[in-house]
């Protein structure tokens, strides 16, 4: 139980790392196994990583890992560091998604114009944060062992195999935890925001500015010392999009999207930025459909 303890309390730290980290503007589309795709809006990670769920996940994940066969790191003896190996590694993989994501997805869009497959995609991350947590724990607990050799190559596709099957399992599994609790806090179809409750139906879009929010009503605008973050964790697709890391517009409030610019109804313009078009497009057909449905 002690070394379960230890874990927890590391990614508690993790955790605390992760609401100081800057996640860079960008959408992932990724291609799963089973067929299915899935938007991964990197800034929206931030809220993501904020769920008990995906924590308790990654908890449960670790703790399944570390209790394996031991062949699956076999120059490390015992379960203390069997944990240490996966903990770390798990982090590092947490701690670098983001970025690497953005990377290697425009790198991906440079040469094909479809969804990259997600074992693409996190292979080599994989790889990467194994290769450097299992050298430095052999490098530190058991320096006799080679350290180029502490991962073979049957180890290296066993682990890009199991950390394909848990991303997976969580992109299927964790945005409905986290629509679900957005749902719940929605039902009164309103917001709250630096302590004033405001009806989403009066709401025509939301602009930052600085350290404020402006938020345009349909007959007054509000600047408001407060994040986007707080806004969008009240709201759901069905309300509106968000266009930019700067900007969200009101479904009711939407009339046209014209390159990289949405207009709405009032006659305002608002940026859309490159890596949201296309997740911008898709939920305007949506809304259209529901609309001739």
């Amino acid at each position: 139980m002690l070394q379960y303890a230890v874990v927890f309390d590391f990614f508690l730290r993790v955790k605390v790392v992760l609401v100081f980290t800057s996640f860079p503007s960008c959408e992932v589309q990724v291609l799963l196994s089973n067929g299915a795709y899935r938007h991964l809006n990197l800034p929206d990670l931030r809220g993501l990583f904020a769920i008990r769920e995906m924590w308790l996940f990654f908890i449960f994940v670790v703790g399944i890992l570390a209790t394996g066969h031991p062949i699956t790191l076999p120059q490390l003896d015992g379960f203390g560091l069997h944990l240490a190996f996966w903990a770390s590694s798990l982090s590092l993989y947490i701690v670098l998604f983001a970025h690497y994501s953005k990377t290697a997805f425009n790198l991906w869009r440079y040469f094909f114009s479809g969804p990259m497959p997600l074992i693409v995609l996190s292979a080599p991350l994989v790889l990467m944060v194994t290769y450097v947590s299992a050298v430095g724990l052999v490098l530190l607990f058991e320096p006799s062992q080679d350290r180029f050799n502490a991962i073979t190559w049957q180890m290296n596709l066993r682990n890009v195999l199991i950390a394909h099957g848990f991303e997976t399992l969580a992109l299927l599994s964790m945005p409905a935890a986290k629509q679900s609790e957005k749902n719940e806090k929605t039902m009164g179809a309103h917001v709250v925001l630096a302590g004033q409750r405001i009806a989403l139906a009066e709401i025509r879009f939301v602009k930052v500015t600085k350290h404020h929010l402006e938020v345009h009503l349909t007959d007054n605008t509000l600047k408001l010392r407060e994040r986007m973050s707080a806004f969008m964790d009240q709201v759901v697709p069905s309300d509106g999009i968000q266009t930019h890391r700067s900007y969200w517009a009101a479904v009711l409030s939407v009339e046209a999207l014209e390159g990289a610019s949405l207009h709405l109804h009032s006659g305002t313009v608002i940026p859309v930025a490159r890596g949201r078009l296309g997740a911008v497009r898709i939920w305007i057909e949506q809304v259209a459909n529901k609309k001739a449905q």
